[in-house]
């Protein structure tokens, strides 16, 4: 059974009406290792954002653990890091980095 499912997603940006993504398949297994790679602009960010819920496809249906992804939007089972690393760092210094997401799990600060 896939742990990520993918049927025939399509999507195009509202301001552009050719699709990015159209009938896109894929099915990975859990412990799955992948790698998406294509030239700029061939829907890799645009297939990223609609696994994790940043983006809704206009047709098919993506599924986590058989769990279909239409609920809770961005979909809190689905980590998404953005390719622009400065994007996402809290601080400069990874320490401080670390803890910023140790403290939003609640840990207390002797064990962080």
């Amino acid at each position: 059974m896939s742990y990520l499912s993918i049927d025939n997603i399509s999507f195009a940006y509202p301001s552009d009406p050719s699709p990015v993504l159209k009938q896109v398949e894929l099915h990975l297994t859990e412990g799955e290792l992948v790698a998406l790679v294509g030239p700029n602009a061939s829907g890799k960010s645009t297939l990223a954002r609609s696994v994790k819920g940043l983006l809704r496809p206009q047709e098919g249906r993506i599924a986590i653990g058989g769990v279909p992804l239409d609920g809770e939007l961005p979909d809190p089972r689905v980590g998404f890091l953005m390719s622009n690393p400065e994007n996402q760092l809290i601080t400069s210094i990874v320490e401080e980095d670390i803890a910023f997401g140790l403290e939003n799990l609640g840990l207390p600060a002797d064990s962080i």
